[in-house]
This record gives C-alpha cells, structure tokens and sequence, in this order.
C-alpha cells in the first residue's frame, strides 16, 4: 500500500483508536501485523464476521511476498510504480 493511501484514511481515523494504530503502523512500514490487522477490520464492519458461525472459516489470508507486491504493481500500474513503492519504502 502506497504511503498517500495510507495517509489519506489517517484523514477519516481518529489518532487513539484501533485502527488509528493500524495506520500509524502501517505508516512506518510494519506490516508483520496484516493478517491479524484484516481480521481486525472484519470484525469491526462486518458483523456475521463477528459472529462468526461459518463465516470465519472463509478468509484463507496469504501475504504477498515482496516480490509478487513488485510484480503487481509492474502488472497494473507499470515499472514506474515499482520505483515510487521503493523510493517510497526504501527498499530495492
């Protein structure tokens, strides 16, 4: 996720919540968190989630490494957008 994206839902979050804190970690590029962090968030908007029931067992969750993240980006948004994301992350 882009850093102005991430930003920009910072604009709609208040600071001392949960997920304010998803954000603000987010922010400084820990994402050791996002499966967790997803669902997190389902369980906030989605209340059968909470609930679970069957509903839980339907979020088989895989991280995309680096590399398929690059590839991604390349795919949809061209070479280009895979500089911004490191120029962005610091990563190479």
């Amino acid at each position: 996720m882009a850093k102005q994206n991430i930003l920009y839902l910072k604009w709609f979050t208040k600071e001392d919540t949960v997920v304010g804190e998803m954000l603000n970690r987010w922010l400084k590029g820990d994402f050791s968190q996002v499966i967790d962090d997803y669902r997190t968030l389902r369980r906030l908007t989605d209340d059968d989630y909470g609930n679970c029931a069957d509903v839980c067992m339907d979020d088989s969750i895989k991280a995309r490494t680096k590399r398929a993240e690059e590839y991604f980006l390349k795919t949809v948004s061209g070479a280009e957008a895979v500089k911004r994301y490191h120029a962005e992350w610091g990563t190479e």
